[in-house]
C-alpha cells in the first residue's frame, strides 16, 4: 500500500510502498530492496524505502524474561515503551537509553543508540547477548561476538542494512528504586561546562543542555544534569512506573512556531530559571523529557527539522564546538534543542560514538538549511568529527566517507554478503552504502 513517510525530522516526505512484516515478503526484498522500519523515530531517510518499506509492528513480544538474572529475549519490534512497563517492576532496567521511549528494540540495535552514560557503559551493543537475522535469501541466523562476530558487529550501529533484526537477548541492569538522584548545575560558559563533565566524570549519568543563543563570553553556557540510581531506602517511597497521564499534545500547526526570536527568548528564559541543587527525580522524567509532549516535533510546522550531531575528539572539541555553533548564529538559525554530552571509547563497526563530545542541534528546515548543514559538516570533519546516521538528513556520500574511514569496510560486507542490492533505505542510497 502505497503511505506518505517521513522520519521523526518530517523535513522529507515519501510516497513508499510499505508493508507490515511478514516471512513471505522475501521476495520482494530480493526484487525491489527494502528497509525494515520500527516506530519511525530516526530523524531522517534511514527507515524509509520507496519502493519496500517493511513494518515490524507485529513483531513485538517478550519471548523470555528472567526477573532473577535479568535476561531478556524479545522480538525486533517490541517497543522500549513496552519493555520497560515488563523490566521495571522487577527491578531492572536498560544499561544504555535513547532520550525516547518510543523506539524499537531492532531501531536501538540498529542505530547502536547511546546515551547519558555513554562514558561509562558504552552503547547499546554492550549489553546485546546475539541477534537472529534474516539474511537476503530469507535465512534465519543467529549471530554473536563468537558466532560470526563480523556479522554481528557490522549490524550494531549499521542501521538495518545487513538483514532484518527478527530477535535478540540482552542482559538488564539492576535497579533498586524508582529514582535517579539528580544534581543540576549551572554553568557560564563553554569552558565551564567541559570543566563540569570532566570533574564530574564519576557520575554514572551526565547531559548539558546548552543554550545555543548565547553569545561571547556566554557562548556555550548550560545547564548541565548529573544523574545516579538511587536506593528505596535512601528516599521517599516512589511508584515503579509513574502512571499514565493524559499528556498535552502539540496539534498540527500551519506554521512553525520555532524562529530565532522565539527560540532567543525560550532559551534565555530556560536557562535563568535555572538554579544549583540536587534532588531524587522519577527515571521517566530524567531520561526522557520530551516523552511528556505528544508530537513535539509539530512545534516546527509542517515543513518540519533536521538534526545536526557529531562528536568531536576530545582534543579538538574545545576549538570546534565554538565555531559550530558561531555558524548557526551566522546563518540566522537557532536551536531550543542542543544538547553537549561526553563519550566513551569507539565500539566496533559503525557504531556513531568515539572519545569525545557530542553536540546536537535541532533547526528548523527553511530556506538556507542545506547551506548551513553543509558547513557544519565540514567544521566537524575538518576537526575529526563523525556523525550519527540515526539522525542524519544531509549528509552526501563524498562527506560520509571521508568522515568516517569504516564506510568502506562496511560497503565491502554488505557487497561480500549479497546484502547491497535487498537492504536498501534512501539514506544508503544517497551514502553509497
Amino acid at each position: 500500500m502505497k503511505r506518505p513517510l517521513s522520519g521523526w525530522g518530517c523535513s522529507q516526505v515519501m510516497d513508499c510502498d510499505v508493508r507490515d512484516w511478514d516471512a513471505e515478503h522475501v521476495s520482494l526484498w530480493a526484487q525491489h530492496g527494502g528497509i525494515a522500519r520500527g516506530l519511525g523515530r530516526a530523524y531522517g531517510d534511514s527507515a524509509y524505502n520507496q519502493q519496500l518499506t517493511v513494518e515490524t509492528g507485529s513483531l513485538n513480544r517478550v519471548v523470555q524474561f528472567d526477573s532473577e538474572s535479568g535476561v531478556l529475549v524479545a522480538e525486533g519490534g517490541l517497543s522500549l515503551y513496552a519493555m520497560l512497563r515488563t523490566i521495571v517492576p522487577h527491578g531492572w532496567f536498560v544499561p544504555v537509553t535513547p532520550g525516547t521511549q518510543f523506539v524499537t528494540l531492532g531501531g536501538m540495535i540498529a542505530a547502536d543508540v547511546h546515551g547519558k552514560n555513554h562514558h561509562h557503559q558504552g552503547s547499546f551493543a554492550h549489553c546485546v547477548d546475539w541477534i537472529e537475522m534474516m539474511d537476503p535469501t530469507g535465512q534465519r541466523h543467529r549471530v554473536s561476538r563468537e558466532q560470526d562476530p563480523a556479522w554481528f558487529n557490522w549490524t550494531c550501529g549499521g542501521m538495518g542494512l545487513t538483514g532484518v533484526i527478527l530477535y535478540a537477548q540482552i542482559r538488564l541492569l539492576p535497579i533498586h528504586s524508582p529514582w535517579i538522584e539528580q544534581t543540576t548545575v549551572v554553568t557560564p560558559d563553554l569552558e565551564a561546562t567541559m570543566h563540569c563533565f570532566e570533574s564530574k566524570v564519576d557520575a554514572p549519568y551526565s547531559v548539558a543542555w546548552l543554550d545555543a543563543s548565547a553569545r561571547g563570553s556566554k557562548l556555550g553556557r548550560s545547564v548541565v544534569f548529573l544523574g545516579a540510581h538511587q536506593n528505596e531506602s535512601e528516599l521517599p517511597p516512589g511508584e515503579w512506573i509513574a502512571p499514565r497521564r493524559s499528556c498535552p499534545e502539540v496539534p498540527r500547526l500551519p506554521f512553525g512556531v520555532v524562529n530565532r526570536w522565539t527560540t532567543d527568548l525560550f532559551n534565555t528564559v530556560y536557562y535563568r530559571k535555572q538554579s544549583n541543587n540536587q534532588k531524587p527525580v522519577h527515571w521517566q522524567t530524567y531520561f526522557y523529557p520530551l516523552d511528556g509532549l505528544n508530537h513535539w516535533n509539530r512545534v516546527y510546522g509542517p515543513k518540519g527539522f533536521a538534526q545536526f550531531q557529531t562528536v568531536i575528539p576530545i582534543d579538538s572539541a574545545p576549538a570546534c564546538i565554538p565555531l559550530l555553533l558561531k555558524i548557526v548564529r551566522i546563518h540566522g538559525f537557532a536551536s531550543p534543542v542542543s544538547v553537549l554530552k561526553k563519550m566513551g571509547a569507539e565500539a566496533s563497526g559503525i557504531s556513531f560514538p568515539m572519545p569525545g563530545y557530542t553536540l546536537t542541534v535541532d533547526l528548523p528546515n527553511r530556506s538556507g538549511l542545506r547551506k548551513l548543514m553543509s558547513q557544519l559538516i565540514d567544521c566537524a570533519i575538518d576537526h575529526g568529527g563523525r556523525f550519527y546516521l540515526a539522525k542524519d538528513l544531509h549528509l552526501t556520500a563524498e562527506q560520509c566517507f571521508r568522515a568516517d574511514s569504516r564506510m568502506d569496510a562496511f560497503r565491502a560486507f554488505r557487497e561480500a554478503r549479497g546484502m547491497r542490492s535487498v537492504f536498501v533505505s534512501e539514506q544508503s542510497k544517497r551514502l553509497g552504502l
